[in-house]
C-alpha cells in the first residue's frame, strides 16, 4: 500500500510548483477550501508500487446521509512507481487535473454551471448533479434557487417508500433480535436506516426551502459543512464564507 512518506516525496515538486495545494496525509488539497472539496487523493492499492492518485471533488455542505464517499472525479494514469517516468508523468497528470476542471470548480455556482449534465466534466460518468437528487436539491436551496429546489426535494419526497423503508427496518431489527448475527439483518437495518436518514434530511431541507426561510437554511447548511469538515479533518484548511443564498440578507 502507498504510504505517507511515499506520498510526501512524490509530491515534493508538485507542492513548491503548486501554491495552493497543501499535502495531508495521503491527499493533496486545492485551496481555497471553502463550500467545495478539491483534492487528488492517493488511495490504497494491492500493489506497492502501482499508486492509484485520483482527481476528486464534492459538495462539503452536502447533507449528512450523504456518505462521505459520495463524490465525483477520475483516476490519473501514472503507472508504477519504479518506472523511469513516473515521476513526470505524475506532476503532468497531476497539471491537467489541476487546469482541466479542478481549478474551474472554485465556487458554488462554477459547481453547478460545470454540472448542469451528465458527463460534462472529463466527460466521466454522473458528474452531473441529476444523477443525486440529495446533492441537486442542497445545490440549488444553496444557491437561492427555491423553485427548481422545492421540485427536486418533492419530487424525492413523493417517490419514496417511506412505510416499505419501516417495514424492512422493523423485519431487521426482529431478525437480528432473533439471530443476532444475521447479515441479512445487518443488511436490512442499514439499508433501510441510511434511506430513512436521507428522507429525513431532504425533509428537513424542503421545509426551509418552502418557507422561503434563507436564514435558517444557512444556518442548517453551514451546521452540515462544518460536520463534514470535521469528518474530514480539514478544519484548519477550511474557510467558512456564506453562501450565495446569503447575499441578499
Amino acid at each position: 500500500m502507498t504510504t505517507v512518506a511515499e506520498v510526501k516525496r512524490w509530491t515534493k515538486g508538485i507542492l513548491a510548483e503548486h501554491p495552493d495545494l497543501v499535502l495531508e496525509k495521503r491527499d493533496l488539497y486545492l485551496l481555497p477550501l471553502r463550500h467545495i472539496y478539491r483534492a487528488i487523493e492517493f488511495l490504497g492499492s494491492s500493489q506497492r508500487t502501482f499508486p492509484t492518485p485520483a482527481g476528486r471533488f464534492g459538495v462539503l455542505f452536502a447533507p449528512p446521509s450523504v456518505p462521505m464517499s459520495h463524490s465525483n472525479g477520475f483516476y490519473l494514469q501514472v503507472g508504477h512507481s519504479t518506472d523511469p517516468l513516473f515521476q513526470e508523468l505524475l506532476e503532468s497528470e497531476t497539471r491537467k487535473a489541476l487546469e482541466g476542471g479542478l481549478r474551474r470548480l472554485h465556487s458554488i455556482e462554477a459547481f453547478y454551471e460545470l454540472t448542469l449534465e451528465d458527463n460534462l466534466i472529463w466527460r466521466v460518468l454522473c458528474t452531473g448533479l441529476s444523477w443525486s437528487p440529495m446533492l441537486q436539491a442542497t445545490v440549488l436551496a444553496a444557491l437561492g434557487k427555491f423553485p427548481e429546489a422545492r421540485q427536486v426535494t418533492m419530487a424525492y419526497i413523493e417517490q419514496a417508500d417511506e412505510a416499505g423503508l419501516r417495514a424492512v427496518l422493523a423485519s431487521g431489527q426482529a431478525l437480528q433480535a432473533k439471530r443476532p448475527r444475521s447479515s441479512d439483518a445487518y443488511y436490512d437495518i442499514k439499508y433501510a436506516t441510511a434511506f430513512l436518514q436521507r428522507l429525513s434530511d431532504i425533509r428537513l431541507l424542503d421545509e426551509r426551502v418552502r418557507d422561503g426561510d434563507h436564514s435558517g437554511l444557512a444556518a442548517l447548511l453551514h451546521q452540515w459543512e462544518q460536520d463534514r469538515v470535521r469528518q474530514l479533518g480539514v478544519e484548519h484548511l477550511w474557510e467558512a464564507t456564506p453562501f450565495p443564498l446569503e447575499r441578499d440578507l
